[in-house]
């Protein structure tokens, strides 16, 4: 799953430029796991990493 550029609530308007999520997901990524956004089903985000548990292969 590809992780959104920006989100409603924060965004270069109020102040934010939408990218942290991205560079997290690719710090993770760099050591071995993963990191996913979704729709929470109550609203909202519901986001789901994970890491193994040895670091990166």
């Amino acid at each position: 799953m590809t992780i959104p550029d920006q989100e409603s609530s924060r965004n270069r308007s109020t102040g934010g430029s939408g990218l942290g999520l991205t560079i997290s997901q690719k710090i993770v990524r760099r050591h071995g796991g993963d990191l996913a956004v979704s729709n929470h089903p109550e609203g909202g985000a519901l986001l789901e990493g994970w890491l193994p548990a040895g670091g990166p292969d």
